[in-house]
């Protein structure tokens, strides 16, 4: 982001949470001595949706720039359509994603 044009001072870095919950609190307070504006929410993509969700939720307003994306382009061929050790990480992941949102969802963290 400083290589992008953003000065240090408007660089905030959250790295002492565990979950995306602790971590939107954990913002929220670093956060609240700023008035008003948006944040640049980066994250892993397959973990966007539950944490803009989050941090929402915390009265945070956000602008997602999600990385790490898993699908960048399309290439479709029969060895595709054969199980896989690969596919069944994917699975796990978005499994661990939907589940999560649904827990948090749940326990009113979104």
């Amino acid at each position: 982001m400083l290589q992008l044009g953003l000065r240090p001072s408007d660089v905030r870095v959250e790295d002492r949470s565990r979950t995306t919950h602790e971590s939107a609190v954990a913002c929220r307070g670093l956060l609240e001595s700023r008035v008003g504006g948006r944040v640049l929410l980066v994250t892993d993509a397959t973990h966007m949706r539950r944490s803009e969700a989050c941090f929402r939720a915390e009265g945070i307003e956000v602008v997602p720039a999600a990385c790490r994306h898993l699908a960048t382009e399309f290439r479709c061929s029969p060895r595709k359509s054969l199980p896989s050790t690969s596919a069944l990480k994917d699975l796990e992941t978005a499994a661990h994603e939907w589940i999560g949102l649904a827990w948090y969802w749940l326990h009113g963290r979104v």
